[in-house]
């Protein structure tokens, strides 16, 4: 089968065999009917990860995968994106589902536009915001939650040659800040498709848990983020206090759901918010000091109430 020299998704993946399992499960037919080739880039997982991917690469032939030799870290999320030849690569965390509808739409739109990047809408966050190009200073001010997440962004490698990350002396956030600072440099632009990528439906049990449950959760969706669109040049500090609040307004980890959300877990306290308050303020505004409110609230009640939210999950 000749496959497509358009388009090819990579996937890098460490340790969640089972999640992996189910993203193949859902995506290695559907690009298959489009002639579409899958990479994954293994970071050296030590579970059963490499006999999975063996194994699907003999049943679909658009499968092929490289395991690292070591763990490399974030740099696992640069490698794919360099090891793909075709003229666009979407990177893709394993585990966010594509539906046929939205990869229908991207391959027309390939055929009809050549941007530095395509941005795609998450879970319908951005809405009455029409498909077109956009420019640095709109994509900054509108769209900087949306390229949070790295499933957000597709590369146009026939432009952009080599694609290096910028790990230091921020790390959390690099594709973000490559594709903000690649559009700036290039003057150039990036098309927006309104369509949604999704969450992947996994069975509770295999449901990732990420920092935004754990005590890096200040560090990273707040100091982090703010420091990281902080460092960038080329955009004027108007710009950058509208793109500061973005990531808060996608993920709401600040606002009074997360605030109870984080309290539940013991991760949110009168010492996290007083260490946290410059950048909190920076990230929604006067609307953090509710989470003072928060902070002294019984977390007994709330566990209760999420574990009562969870068992809902799972059935």
């Amino acid at each position: 089968m000749i496959y497509s020299k358009d388009l090819t998704i990579v996937v890098p993946t460490f340790n969640r065999e089972q999640i992996l399992k189910s993203w193949l499960e859902h995506h290695a037919p559907l690009m298959l009917s489009k002639k579409i080739r899958i990479h994954i880039q293994d970071n050296c997982s030590t579970d059963g990860t490499k006999t999975l991917l063996k194994k699907w690469k003999k049943k679909f032939n658009n499968i092929s995968f490289e395991t690292n030799k070591k763990n490399i870290g974030l740099k696992n999320l640069e490698k794919p994106l360099n090891k793909v030849n075709s003229q666009f690569v979407w990177m893709v965390g394993d585990t966010y589902f594509i539906s046929s509808q939205l990869i229908n739409k991207i391959l027309l739109k390939i055929k009809a536009y050549s941007p530095l990047f395509f941005i795609i809408n998450l879970k319908e966050h951005i809405k009455n915001l029409k498909e077109e190009y956009m420019d640095a200073k709109l994509v900054f001010e509108k769209l900087t939650g949306i390229l949070s997440c790295l499933s957000c962004t597709i590369y146009n490698k026939a432009k952009l040659g080599n694609i290096k990350f910028n790990f230091k002396p921020l790390s959390d956030f690099p594709h973000t800040i490559y594709v903000l600072d690649r559009l700036r440099k290039h003057n150039s632009k990036a098309y927006w498709i309104s369509s949604s990528i999704y969450k992947l439906n996994l069975p509770y049990k295999e449901q990732k848990l990420n920092w935004a449950s754990t005590s890096s959760v200040f560090e990273i969706g707040c100091k982090n983020w703010i420091d990281s669109i902080n460092s960038l040049v080329g955009y004027n500090y108007k710009s950058k206090k509208k793109a500061f609040k973005l990531f808060s307004d996608i993920t709401n980890l600040f606002n009074w759901k997360g605030g109870l959300w984080l309290r539940a877990q013991g991760l949110l306290t009168i010492n996290k918010i007083k260490h946290y308050k410059i950048y909190l303020n920076k990230s929604v505004g006067k609307k953090y000091l509710m989470l003072y409110f928060i902070a002294i609230l019984p977390i007994y009640p709330l566990k209760v109430l999420k574990k009562i939210y969870d068992q809902c999950l799972k059935r």
